[in-house]
């Protein structure tokens, strides 16, 4: 089994970065609603993105606990 873990925290890092980028841009009171909308989308989908990378590395910590646990009771 092989895992991706510098690349995902890589990546993980930059959607944060984003994230945080896109709430500093929302906080702007010159930007237009269609701006607006266009950065409260991207955030949105960046949000998706870093939760499901948070749910992958759930996975892949309880796949470690519980090779850890069958080796434990052998």
């Amino acid at each position: 089994m092989s895992y991706k873990a510098v690349d995902e925290k890589k990546d993980f890092e930059m959607n944060l970065k984003e994230i945080e980028e896109c709430l500093e841009k929302l906080n702007d009171e010159n930007i237009g609603l269609h701006e607006s909308m266009e950065i409260y989308k991207k955030g949105m989908e960046t949000l998706k993105e870093a939760q499901k990378m948070l749910e992958n590395a759930q996975t892949q910590c309880n796949e470690i606990k519980m090779q850890f646990e069958t080796k434990e009771e052998e």
